[in-house]
């Protein structure tokens, strides 16, 4: 296999009690000469990882399952072939385990000479099939995408038309046992629509996604009645473009919703959807028929053509979120992946990027994100070198509650020193409210990203965009910040320096 790489933005975070954990960053199986394979989704159950994905020749012509034990390494293993069909899955959402059982329930197309239907499969903990079914409501194409548990059955989204192009969106209901109970039309098919998450409520269901029936990509979150009927629908504002919405709901019953804001095309690109990113969190109470407000992340990032792939909230109420997107530097985008923690105010408390190769030529993509047994995350996805060989291979990443792969448990209050390399100079330190702080590098380290993190561990300021502009420096020569952009309150605080190569570089300041 592989020299394993992970480039890392590591911060500290307050945390006891954790046990130490085992880490990887690895693919999980060896092309061979004609299959190209990659897992979408991960579920956990008995301490085992179940994931979910499939493809030959770069197309999807079967679904691989796969068990996995608690490092990583394959435990069972089936596939399951489709040789005369074409098989559509959704990316996350669409292999969910089955409350009350050890099994699973997966959704997706499959696509045949009479067309696409709806195809659902129920498998047991070993992996076995237990039945099939075909939905054909809408010929000649049917295609399911996801689902949701709904107390005694499933609730599926997906979408209906003539085809690939002109689509339109519908929910269904399904038993325990796959058949259909009834079904509704969202959209009719007059454009691009497609919904990609689909979530029950006490008196209805909500489900998210986007359209394209303008040209430009405009994201969606709908509520819908118990019998599917749509009561509201918003779309997010602001930007050059608006990308798919995803949404999660909260313990207190509202759900947040996220979107891909395009602020500022990428330079030397054609196509507007190449373009600087925040993520837009909006809150909604679904029994409203307005959004209640949002908070822009990643504002002063420099992240390109991406978005979240899922949501998670935990039980004190923050969030860790999953994403993908293109790192923009020496005018080469390259494809990386991320998972950040926001406090319930949705601000970053840290930060992680992650690529199984940080090379140029390679998609480093994730899908979904569970949380593990012993209280870290565990991501599954893809990951292909274009260079090398283009033929996608199965990528699982593991990390521990901080976000971080590389130390054993996470790191109380306090940097641990020996984790960071020194030669960095900041000046004036302390420094007061309105100065201009300088960083010198040392000679030859070519910096990313810089950020402050205060004495709570949680990540205050994050830069990209100034570093990037200024990458071309003579090495050694030094960075300006200027202390009133931080607004800080006075205090102790860390400034990180991340190379391109991964290293990590520390100083404390001290702010007046």
């Amino acid at each position: 296999m592989r020299l394993l790489i992970l480039i890392l933005s590591l911060y500290f975070c307050h945390t006891h009690g954790i046990s130490q954990y085992v880490y990887f960053n690895q693919v999980t199986g060896v092309s061979g000469d004609l299959i190209s394979e990659g897992v979408t989704n991960i579920e956990i159950m008995n301490d085992q990882y179940f994931v979910w994905g499939g493809g030959i020749n770069n197309s999807v012509q079967f679904k691989l399952l796969r068990t996995l034990d608690v490092d990583g390494s394959i435990v069972t293993e089936n596939n399951l072939l489709f040789p005369d069909s074409y098989v559509y899955s959704g990316i996350t959402n669409c292999f969910q385990r089955i409350p009350g059982e050890e099994s699973f329930l997966m959704s997706h197309a499959i696509v045949d000479s009479e067309g696409t239907k709806g195809f659902l499969m129920k498998v047991d903990n070993s992996l076995d099939t237990l039945w099939t079914k075909k939905l054909d409501m809408y010929a000649p194409y049917t295609y399911v995408f996801t689902h949701t548990w709904d107390e005694d059955g499933f609730i599926l989204a997906g979408e209906h038309g003539n085809g690939p192009g002109v689509r339109g969106t519908f929910i269904a209901k399904v038993d325990t046992e796959g058949e259909l109970l009834w079904t509704q039309v969202i959209h009719p098919p007059t454009g691009a629509y497609r919904n990609v998450q689909i979530s029950a409520l006490d008196n209805g269901y909500v489900v998210s996604g986007a359209s394209s029936a303008g040209g430009d990509t405009e994201g969606y979150i709908e509520t819908l009645s118990q019998s599917g009927i749509l009561l509201n629908s918003f779309e997010g504002t602001g930007g050059i473009f608006r990308g798919i919405m995803i949404h999660t709901l909260k313990s207190d019953g509202n759900l947040v919703v996220s979107q891909t804001i395009g602020t500022e095309q990428v330079p030397g690109t054609s196509n507007v959807s190449w373009s600087y990113f925040k993520i837009r969190l909006y809150t909604l109470d679904p029994n409203s028929d307005q959004f209640e407000g949002y908070v822009d992340v990643f504002e002063n990032d420099d992240m390109a053509a991406g978005g979240l792939a899922k949501i998670i909230e935990l039980e004190d109420h923050s969030l860790i979120i999953l994403g993908n997107h293109h790192r923009y530097i020496d005018e080469i985008l390259h494809k990386r992946a991320f998972i950040s923690k926001l406090n319930p105010s949705y601000q970053v408390d840290w930060y992680t990027e992650l690529a199984y190769d940080p090379c140029s030529s390679c998609d480093n993509t994730l899908y979904d994100i569970e949380i593990a047994p012993d209280g870290g995350y565990i991501m599954a996805g893809k990951f292909h070198d274009d260079a090398t060989d283009p033929r996608d291979k199965s990528w699982l990443v593991k990390v521990d509650a901080c976000g971080d792969l590389e130390w054993q448990g996470c790191a109380p209050v306090g940097l641990h020193e020996s984790e960071f390399a020194s030669g960095i100079e900041v000046w004036p330190n302390p420094a007061g409210t309105s100065a201009t702080l300088s960083v010198r590098l040392p000679s030859g380290v070519q910096a990313e990203r810089l950020s402050l993190v205060n004495s709570k561990g949680q990540v205050v300021y994050l830069k990209f965009e100034e570093l990037r502009l200024n990458a071309n420096h003579d090495m050694g020569s030094s960075l300006k910040l200027q202390t009133d952009e931080l607004q800080t309150p006075p205090g102790l605080y860390f400034l990180i320096i991340t190379s391109r190569d991964g290293r990590l570089f520390s100083e404390k300041v001290v702010i007046e």
